[in-house]
């Protein structure tokens, strides 16, 4: 236990390198799958099954090597069926109706993180969490091919004899701008939320709360900043589909975001602090809500769908790894404004 920080740590970070790594080759290979089942389905059963039994794994584990191993194995497996469900959007969803399609899937992102923790809570300490947690993925992943219909990629002769190159495995932002400039975007808006989950420590140091009022405070704007989000998430995404622009809903709330943070390291009153959060979720909700829907119209290739989403999702990753090694830095020089700005 006395090096459980610097464990944790060890966990997340290789795990995350795993995640950044699988993503766009597990789309990869889904797109390139020519089972009869599916090149989505296919994925997401398996994907979910040995994501659930590495899971599994984790609760099972004693040694710090073993929870690496099988954390990053959940990664691994957990992102071809990620990689899957994203390209389902743009294989089977009109254009039209992207954005409404997008804002739902954006909501239950945000629902199903505070389903998570409450759910991990409520089962405490166990074998029984573990194979819970397990069993869920399977469950959803068998609900969800059960609807899906999904036929295996048809490749042509020149296609299914290309050799692996990595000029061919991503695209280039010169031949492709649209395509860079959306990987860009996220990557910047992405950034903005991984400084903002620093918002905890922000409020203990600058507000001096005790351990009590802090976590009364910080559910609360978890609480209604999840409904917000869900709320605009929706909204966004309907909203975008009526006028059919997504890009101008993705800039504007980046810079409410952005303005937001901003704005919150200069703030000596709670009540502010509170309402600023409460717009930068709204922002996020409507940048959740619009993101896939505009990541799909600019694909350089609908073959290649779940591959190119899939290191779209690095500029999802990236940030988590760059945040937390340079704010302290930032901090430590120029206090929250400058860390924040």
């Amino acid at each position: 236990t006395e090096n459980v920080e610097s464990s944790m740590g060890t966990v997340l970070s290789i795990g995350a390198i795993v995640a950044l790594i699988a993503n766009p080759v597990a789309g990869a290979i889904s797109d390139r799958t020519t089972l009869i089942f599916g090149r989505r389905r296919t994925w997401i059963l398996i994907g979910s099954i040995l994501g659930g039994a590495s899971i599994l794994g984790v609760g099972l584990s004693n040694e710090v090597w073993q929870v690496v191993l099988t954390w990053s194995s959940a990664q691994l497996f957990f992102n071809f069926v990620l990689a899957a469900n994203n390209a389902l959007i743009a294989d089977q969803i009109e254009v039209t109706r992207r954005g409404s399609i997008s804002g739902i899937l954006g909501a239950l992102g945000a629902v199903a993180a505070i389903v998570g923790i409450t759910l991990v809570n409520a089962l405490g300490e166990g074998l029984l969490k573990w194979i819970v947690l397990a069993i869920i993925p399977i469950v959803f992943a068998l609900i969800a091919i059960s609807m899906i219909k999904d036929s295996g990629a048809i490749l042509s002769k020149e296609k299914g004899k290309e050799k692996f190159s990595f000029s061919k495995v991503i695209p280039s932002p010169r031949k492709y701008p649209a395509f860079g400039y959306a990987w860009l975007a996220r990557f910047l808006v992405l950034f903005v939320t991984a400084v903002g989950s620093f918002g905890t420590l922000f409020m203990a140091q600058r507000f001096q709360f005790s351990p009590e009022e802090l976590g009364s405070k910080v559910a609360l704007i978890a609480s209604v900043g999840t409904l917000v989000t869900v709320i605009s998430s929706i909204g966004g995404g309907l909203i975008s589909d009526y006028f059919k622009r997504q890009k101008p809903f993705v800039i504007g709330a980046g810079i409410v975001m952005g303005a937001a943070l901003i704005l919150q390291a200069f703030t000596s009153n709670f009540t502010i602090y509170f309402i600023l959060a409460i717009v930068s979720a709204m922002g996020t909700g409507v940048f959740m809500g619009v993101d896939m829907a505009l990541l799909t119209r600019v694909l350089p290739n609908q073959e290649d769908a779940a591959k190119d989403l899939g290191i779209l999702n690095i500029a999802n990753a990236l940030p988590q790894s760059i945040v937390p090694a340079i704010l302290p830095l930032l901090i430590g020089i120029g206090g929250y404004e400058l860390g924040f700005s």
